[in-house]
């Protein structure tokens, strides 16, 4: 498991947050939603919270969806000095009181001694079947949902897997504290015409944004928009599909800017590889179908280009803040909105109309979804 590292003291905030999420277990709610920012810091809160159960003899289990996110768990664990078996596809940690696993591989699994606290990162993802079953598995554990965007792709809200919601900072608070890097939001006329595309649910059918987004001159417009504005950054370019991510590093790299594709069913061994690559900066760019939205933690990430149009909050919330983590002579983020997502220039009037709004938007976040607050600032 490697030598314990020194854990980092909570932040003013964190420790509110901490404190207010256990104010909701003493008032008798057994199913807490917490709600933060991205990069405001919930792996550190919950993994203080992990170390609080353990040393009372709990017995905890965290999960989440991919296992890049569980590896990132599993560090911030031993952070704390906190000693925990992996639950993974053929590993069986034995009789561990901390565990951390992958919701797939725990939903399948009968061997594992009834946790007393559930921990659940990206928790917007609970609401699914493969998580619904496997809390309603154990009714008798407290359940700690955490996630910065606290609602569904379709918008609804998750009052059906939690019983009280306890919201952290808001965006702009954290920004003008230092806790995230300030932002440009720059919004190019769009090229991309989604009149045609079909709806699943509330969001746009993802293999009709691929026919109409990836398109040459498209992916051309936005690698002279990176070069133009954040040329040299360590980059994400956010894509419809996985021939879509890789048509941008074709034509990005054909144009002087080295860029790989990484998508949800790579290899692990690739996907691992390429993203390590990009943590140690020997690649500037990659370009991200279904990926890295969640859980990705590259503080010196310091743009995005978005080419994936969306009507859902969470996923423009969950893609911007990628870039709004501060890092050492990051000065601030750029955003480049190829599709409207935080605003929509209509060509023929010049007006701007809001869709999502720019990334510090204040939300008042509650159990049956989201309400957008007036906006006064605009960076």
């Amino acid at each position: 498991m490697g030598v314990p590292r020194m854990s980092p003291p909570l932040r003013d905030y964190q420790v509110e947050f901490k404190e207010a999420i256990a104010e909701q277990y003493r008032r008798g709610s057994r199913r807490v939603l917490g709600v933060s920012p991205t990069g405001s810091g919930k792996t550190t809160v919950f993994a203080s919270i992990c170390e609080g159960a353990a040393k009372k003899g709990k017995r905890v289990l965290l999960t989440a969806h991919r296992e890049q996110i569980c590896d990132q768990i599993s560090d911030r664990l031993l952070d704390y000095g906190i000693a925990h078996g992996n639950i993974r596809a053929g590993c069986y940690p034995g009789d561990q009181q901390v565990l951390v696993g992958m919701i797939q591989t725990l939903a399948r699994r009968k061997d594992v001694a009834p946790p007393d606290l559930i921990i659940v990162d990206e928790a917007h993802l609970a609401p699914g079947p493969t998580y619904s079953r496997f809390l309603a598995s154990h009714p008798n554990a407290r359940h700690l949902l955490v996630t910065a965007t606290p609602c569904r792709t379709d918008g609804k809200g998750m009052g059906d897997v939690a019983d009280a919601l306890v919201n952290g900072p808001e965006v702009r608070w954290l920004i003008d504290r230092g806790f995230l890097s300030e932002f440009q939001l720059l919004v190019p006329p769009s090229k991309i015409d989604t009149s045609r595309c079909r709806r699943i649910g509330n969001d746009l059918n993802q293999k009709d944004l691929q026919e109409v987004s990836d398109k040459a001159e498209i992916n051309g417009d936005a690698l002279q928009h990176y070069l133009r504005h954040c040329r040299g950054n360590k980059h994400i370019v956010f894509t419809t599909g996985t021939a879509h991510s890789q048509h941008v590093a074709e034509i990005w790299t054909a144009g002087g800017v080295p860029t790989k594709a990484i998508w949800g069913d790579m290899e692990d061994d690739e996907l691992d590889r390429t993203i390590q690559d990009f943590r140690d900066g020997k690649l500037l760019v990659i370009a991200a179908c279904d990926l890295i939205t969640e859980g990705f933690d590259v503080p010196d990430v310091g743009s995005v280009s978005l080419l994936r149009e969306t009507e859902s909050m969470r996923i423009y919330r969950q893609s911007v803040g990628r870039a709004l983590r501060p890092a050492a002579g990051k000065k601030r983020a750029v955003i480049l909105d190829h599709v409207g997502n935080s605003f929509m220039l209509n060509q023929q009037t010049g007006e701007m109309t809001m869709r999502h709004g720019p990334p510090d938007m204040p939300i008042e976040w509650s159990l049956d979804g989201e309400e957008p607050v007036s906006y006064t600032h605009l960076t």
